[in-house]
């Protein structure tokens, strides 16, 4: 584990006193709160009725008027002598996708509930479309906590935007009581599972290159940006596990690496949701299918000419083109990763 990952690690174990969730775990005691089989919750839906029905979140507390200096400053540095700034312009992108800082996390906020939140439980898969709050980053950073997001959204407290908030909450929840969950299943017949190892695979995956529209539309969407649509954050993910068999840590490690809004507990979700091992888990069997996925869910092709514009060439037909194909067969490919999962059950 990265040094970073090390250091998110033991503060996201460590008991919460900050604005960084809905219900801090020492109000909580999530301990003392079992799902009825006397182990705290792996179900989303029976934890979330519990804590959003039953709890009150409080109130979020006023900005101070002043913060105090102290006597004397410590001894400093220049900010620039830190090198904090990349090397290589590899992050040019994110200057036009966000605005850092409290002001940026109220204005996606106030645009976010103004208008897109109303068809939110419609829209949000859609990746083409501005249907989502893009708060994530903003939540991970505490430029918004989630408790002013819940106290500026009362109308939407029952719906589903406000469920993925819980969502959040949940990450935390497992990550508190199963800290092995970063590094190991949380399901221990996982380890058994017969992952693939190719360099060549996993390159192209993290490079925008497999040769499938929608997987290669999200992970550049992703190196550009330092986003990813949610949808496609499964599509891609699936795509890894399951279609290439490789290991859902090398899906961890370089989200972790790239998202701007990398938190390690809803990143230890998300993946071990992916690949089936986890609470809640999307069942190994559910392979996603990038090609029905972004039929579905971008069946204008918007999503995809931003993100891969070759593809479209290439699909009409044009010669000369620079797009790859398919790296893998997605039928073959979802046939060996089901007897792959059978291989767990002998």
């Amino acid at each position: 584990m990265s040094a970073a990952r090390t250091a998110a690690k033991t503060a996201s174990t460590a008991p919460a006193t900050g604005p960084t969730l809905l219900w801090l775990r020492l109000d909580l005691r999530l301990a003392d709160h079992p799902d009825l089989s006397g182990k705290p919750f792996q179900v989303f839906t029976p934890f979330w009725r519990k804590v959003s029905t039953g709890l009150d979140p409080g109130t979020p507390a006023p900005a101070p008027r002043r913060i105090p200096a102290p006597e004397r400053w410590p001894d400093g540095q220049p900010l620039d002598a830190l090198r904090l700034l990349p090397t290589l312009p590899w992050a040019e992108g994110f200057a036009g996708a966000w605005q850092p800082g409290e002001a940026g996390a109220a204005r996606n906020l106030e645009a976010f509930l103004d208008g897109p939140v109303k068809d939110y439980g419609d829209r949000r898969n859609f990746p083409g479309e501005r249907g989502t709050s893009r708060l994530s980053p903003h939540l991970h950073f505490g430029e918004v906590s989630p408790r002013q997001v819940w106290h500026a959204a009362p109308k939407w407290r029952t719906g589903q935007f406000m469920a993925e908030i819980g969502w959040r909450e949940f990450a935390h929840h497992l990550l508190w009581h199963f800290p092995h969950t970063t590094d190991k299943p949380l399901r221990s017949d996982f380890e058994r599972f017969p992952w693939r190892s190719d360099a060549a695979h996993l390159r192209a995956w993290q490079r925008g290159l497999t040769g499938v529209p929608m997987v290669d539309a999200g992970m550049r969407e992703l190196w550009h940006t330092g986003w990813m649509h949610n949808r496609v954050r499964m599509v891609v993910g699936s795509f890894l596990v399951k279609n290439l068999r490789l290991h859902w840590l090398e899906g961890a490690r370089w989200f972790w690496d790239t998202l701007v809004d990398a938190d390690l507990a809803s990143n230890t979700l998300g993946w071990q949701w992916c690949a089936g091992c986890g609470a809640d888990a999307a069942p190994y069997f559910r392979v996603f299918n990038p090609e029905s996925q972004a039929e579905k869910f971008d069946p204008e092709g918007s999503y995809v000419r931003r993100w891969v514009p070759e593809a479209a060439t290439a699909a009409a037909g044009a010669k000369g083109g620079a797009y790859p194909a398919p790296i893998v067969d997605l039928k073959a490919s979802r046939v060996a990763a089901l007897e792959a999962f059978a291989s767990l059950r002998k």
